[in-house]
């Protein structure tokens, strides 16, 4: 982060960056605590803030701070005290590819602002399998990357205007300081000539310019019709080109189940996917322990809320 910049946020609502796997959620997190001073968090940056953002959340801080049990004022505690630690005035969350609940989030903060990064889905098919938690093949990731194109839009269709803005891969990698001007505008930051000057001097290398569209130089042709066979309605609504222009062949259901029964089996089978799954439910049980050893040292009891309090939270942040 540049410590030097300076700017004004218009709006004090917590921001969301939402989006598939290894379509630039990432980045547009760095790039907005860079340059728009929002703190940024990355996955699991709740869970394990120290290692993501060199910070370790104080316990006994954030539940005195509590006012009751709803989600939204965890959130807003715990990302209060990652934008304190970096000394900006506002806080962001980077949301998984695990999108089911937006309309939950929603409910919890209905003032948020809400930032999809998208990516050309032939393109996310090419990075996905380097991974140890996604797809392992193009048709399965066609299936997934295509049902999270029409959640999230069917999602953003609900919202209020001003709370949803979308971010494409492409124009990140190609006029990246038009793209996060643009993005300023949304989240009501001010982006004077300092910030403008410091975009100029930086963007270059913090964005891989040409990242995009790769898959019309590497995508095997059968890869391509299989991925067009797919998710070509998806890819035409999140207005990417059809490379065969709508000819690929129809992939019928039992194809498509077999393709998602073989990224299963290459998960089961991959040396780093099985230390990953252990990684992650070590992190779990160490959780669960330590709140099943805190419970009985008389841990601060949080005022209770009723049912209709839950639903409704007032207040911002």
């Amino acid at each position: 982060m540049l410590h030097h910049l300076r700017t004004t946020h218009r709006h004090a609502a917590p921001v969301f960056v939402i989006g598939y796997a290894r379509s630039g959620t990432r980045l547009v997190c760095r790039l907005m605590r860079q340059y728009l001073l929002a703190n940024s968090g990355a996955e699991r940056s709740f869970s394990r803030p120290e290692p993501n953002q060199g910070v370790r959340h104080d316990p006994e801080v954030a539940v005195a701070s509590l006012r009751g049990r709803h989600p939204r004022e965890v959130h807003e505690v715990l990302g209060g005290q990652l934008a304190s630690h970096h000394n900006l005035a506002l806080w962001d969350d980077q949301i998984p590819p695990g999108i089911q609940d937006l309309a939950r989030l929603a409910a919890s903060f209905p003032d948020a602002q809400f930032v999809h990064a998208v990516r050309d889905g032939r393109d996310v098919a090419l990075s996905i399998p380097q991974t140890t938690f996604g797809p392992q093949n193009v048709c399965e990731c066609a299936q997934d990357w295509g049902r999270t194109q029409q959640t999230i839009r069917a999602f953003a269709a609900r919202l209020a205007p001003g709370q949803f803005h979308e971010v494409r891969y492409e124009d990140l990698t190609t006029r990246p300081l038009e793209t996060l001007r643009d993005l300023g505008a949304f989240l009501g930051v001010d982006v004077d000539e300092t910030i403008v000057a410091a975009m100029r001097a930086g963007l270059p290398a913090d964005v891989r310019p040409g990242n995009g569209r790769k898959f019309q130089y590497v995508m095997h042709p059968r890869e391509l019709e299989r991925f067009e066979g797919v998710a070509a309605h998806s890819l035409t609504a999140a207005g990417y080109p059809l490379a065969l222009q709508g000819y690929a062949r129809r992939i019928g259901a039992i194809e498509r189940w077999s393709w998602r029964l073989h990224g299963r089996t290459v998960r089961l089978t991959r040396r780093d996917a099985l230390r990953d799954t252990a990684y992650r439910l070590r992190l779990r049980a160490t959780a669960i322990a330590r709140l099943l050893l805190a419970a009985p040292f008389g841990a601060k009891r949080l005022p209770r809320v009723s049912s209709a309090a839950q639903t409704q939270p007032t207040g911002g942040q």
